[in-house]
């Protein structure tokens, strides 16, 4: 088991922190860089990528830091950061050995905030964590309040539609959730493996899963131009994904 977890006490535990490393001397750094700005943190280590999908079945992270190549695994650290951006709840950095040239880019189609070539220095990790912990409490604070988003405004904890220039738009439960997932991060990709979670869990098989969301972004557009025929927010990239296009 590679797996451990430490803290200052349950109840002093109000920031939750993922370190993926398979070196034990970079855990103990980036541990140490986390405890300097948050030393209340709770830490869990993990180093395989087994340990950490488990990891990822319990309570939400603040933040991760992951290292790319676990055992000689390149893969397992991009499929480690795909499926904590599908819970879309941990700003996520990643410290790696490898080309930060190559990775990069990859990695920012994940939406990942931060990319650190190995060796990094103490006081940029410190600033990233600061920076990263920051902006992550400014996003939830966001998404616990309602949306306006040019036109748009939604209270999404109620049971109402969210409106256009003042106007309900009628959506079913499912073109709900996939809106939401595009307003509350405009201007920003949301990548289609994370809008599959919108859709009933026991249809997985992709080539429905890309057709089913097709036709739902489609209806959204539908409804939205029954109120603003000029409606064009919603943009397709590539096979990548989709962005709300703020105005």
């Amino acid at each position: 088991m590679t797996l451990s977890s430490h803290g200052q006490g349950s109840g002093d535990m109000s920031v939750r922190v993922l370190i993926v490393e398979d070196e034990a001397p970079d855990r103990a750094y980036h541990a140490a860089a986390v405890r300097d700005v948050v030393p209340q943190a709770e830490i869990v280590e993990s180093e395989t990528l087994s340990d950490t999908l488990r990891a990822l079945d319990g309570p939400p992270f603040e933040l991760a830091l992951v290292d790319l190549n676990l055992r000689g695994n390149r893969r397992a650290g991009e499929r480690i950061v795909r499926a904590m951006r599908q819970l879309g709840e941990t700003a996520i950095v990643v410290i790696s050995g490898l080309d930060v040239d190559t990775y990069r880019p990859l990695m920012f189609e994940y939406d990942v905030w931060d990319y650190f070539e190995k060796p990094v220095d103490s006081g940029s990790l410190r600033m990233v964590v600061a920076r990263s912990l920051r902006r992550h409490d400014a996003e939830m604070a966001r998404a616990r309040g309602p949306i306006v988003v040019d036109d748009l405004v939604w209270h999404p904890e109620r049971v109402a539609p969210p409106t256009w220039r003042g106007e309900p738009v009628r959506l079913s439960q499912t073109e709900q959730k996939l809106l939401v997932q595009l307003v509350r991060a405009p201007d920003r990709l949301v990548r289609r493996e994370t809008l599959y979670d919108c859709f009933e869990r026991w249809d997985r098989d992709p080539r429905l899963l890309r057709a089913s969301l097709g036709t739902a972004m489609y209806q959204i557009r539908k409804a939205f131009m029954r109120i603003d025929p000029a409606f064009d927010r919603i943009d397709a990239v590539g096979s990548v994904g989709y962005l709300w296009r703020s105005g």
